[in-house]
């Protein structure tokens, strides 16, 4: 008897878990991201933007990182995945990076953004960092406080030590 409820609480937790899942590729939908790579050293793991207070990302791929934190808010024992949370006083875009590479790991720390629009203007960002040195990973988060106010194709310019490591192209439509 014991065995059957066992099995019946494992399934039933799995089934749990399965529809979060789902509910969260659903909530949290992925936008178009295109990532060039300028450089074979450098490899991009997860490209993401946000909009408001609070911005996260995790060093676990998406949605996992959030529900594991979620799970933790609960009570749950899971282990949590770390990562990189920055607030801002107003609201505020930010982009976010998860990346590893074969460069040298000062190089990696180094990584420089810079967003470029379709006029080749750039305009500066600044932001937070953190680094997982069991899986030699960076996460990062570049706030931009002032979006332009026309419709662009915004690019997030990286580079390191001179070296121009990746570009990913944000929008092709009014950011706002």
């Amino acid at each position: 008897m014991r065995t059957i409820l066992s099995k019946r609480n494992g399934i039933g937790a799995a089934a749990f878990i399965l529809v979060l899942t789902l509910v969260g590729f659903g909530l949290f939908p992925r936008s178009e991201r295109r990532v060039t790579l300028l450089n074979q050293g450098f490899r991009v793991l997860t490209a993401r933007s946000s909009y408001g207070t609070t911005h996260k990302l995790y060093f676990a791929r998406w949605p996992e990182g959030e529900l594991r934190e979620q799970f933790h808010h609960w009570g749950l024992k899971v282990q949590r995945s770390g990562g990189v949370q920055i607030g801002t006083g107003k609201a505020s875009y930010a982009f976010m990076l998860r990346y590893t590479g074969q460069l040298a790991r000062n190089e990696l720390d180094q990584v420089r953004a810079e967003i470029v629009d379709d006029s080749g203007v750039t305009a500066p960002v600044h932001g937070a960092e953190s680094y997982n040195p069991t899986k030699n990973e960076f996460a990062r988060i570049w706030e931009f406080e002032h979006p332009p106010t026309n419709t662009a194709t915004l690019r997030l310019s990286l580079a390191t030590s001179g070296v121009r490591l990746a570009e990913i192209r944000i929008g092709g439509r009014n950011v706002r």
